[in-house]
């Protein structure tokens, strides 16, 4: 005789109907679940280390989901796939969201979010990803963070993909004023644009180290800045653009809008203007 025991199946845990904040709500979640969490601003920091999805109500006006919170990281994900929805993350000190793998392979996969704001004394004003973690970003807007050292919104330690998303106003002290994709990670970007954003080094827009592919297709780095090199983009690994337009850029030293340092680019059907 062979007795058969049900799958638990996914649930939904509502914030503020059955939990009073996102972390207990998180707490009490299984793998698979989704915190539920209803229009109006709510109290971080939340600590995730589970494979569920946060879906809010929107991010924009007092229709949306917004998550304030102080300390290092509003929003951690730890040795998990994660998925963001529809929220509105406004840090009050420190970055949006970190990313940290160690034991078991991690993601955070951002769908329709918008982080506004942000600040840290070391590198991602607005998101880290740390050990490899990947990062997807499907829509919505990263803008107004600021880092002491590399990626004034992002810094990269994994693969991402943006696609359709808006990135503007990073200012980061060294390198990659809106993103850098640091060494043993990969950068792919579509549908974007990449808009006001300084580096008081290197790539205003976007900086990508050694061994750090790039991929931009149909982007537009518009009015950034850089120091030295690359006012728009500093590619030193193997660079891919198709589509682009890089627009109104400028840097201190060469390549206003793109300044190449790999071994291997293939750029076509873009247009440089103004830089």
């Amino acid at each position: 005789m062979f007795l058969m025991v049900p799958l638990a199946s996914a649930a939904d845990l509502h914030v503020p109907a059955d939990h009073a904040t996102i972390q207990a709500a998180v707490d009490a979640a299984t793998a698979g679940d989704v915190v539920v969490i209803a229009a109006g601003t709510h109290d971080g920091p939340v600590s995730i280390a589970k494979d569920i999805t946060l879906r809010g109500a929107g991010q924009w006006g007092p229709s949306g989901t917004e998550i304030r919170g102080g300390g290092t990281s509003v929003l951690t994900i730890s040795d998990a796939d994660v998925t963001l929805e529809l929220l509105r993350v406004e840090p009050t000190g420190g970055r949006a969201l970190l990313v940290e793998q160690s034991a078991l392979p991690t993601a955070a996969h951002l769908v329709d979010v918008f982080f506004n704001g942000g600040s840290t004394g070391d590198r991602g004003g607005s998101i880290r990803t740390l050990g490899g973690a990947t990062l997807t970003v499907q829509g919505g807007q990263i803008s107004n963070a600021t880092a002491t050292q590399s990626g004034g919104l992002i810094s990269l330690e994994g693969p991402a993909t943006f696609d359709g998303v808006w990135l503007s106003n990073g200012h980061a002290g060294e390198n990659g004023g809106c993103i850098v994709a640091r060494v043993g990670s990969s950068l792919s970007i579509s549908d974007s644009w990449v808009v006001d954003c300084v580096a008081v080094l290197a790539g205003g827009g976007i900086f990508t180290d050694a061994s750090a592919p790039l991929t931009l297709d149909w982007v537009t780095v518009w009015n950034s800045t850089a120091g030295t090199n690359g006012g728009g983009v500093y590619a030193w690994g193997d660079t891919t653009i198709s589509g682009a337009l890089l627009f109104g850029n400028e840097a201190g030293d060469r390549g206003g809008g793109l300044f190449l340092d790999g071994d291997d680019a293939t750029v076509s059907n873009s247009t440089f203007r103004e830089n």
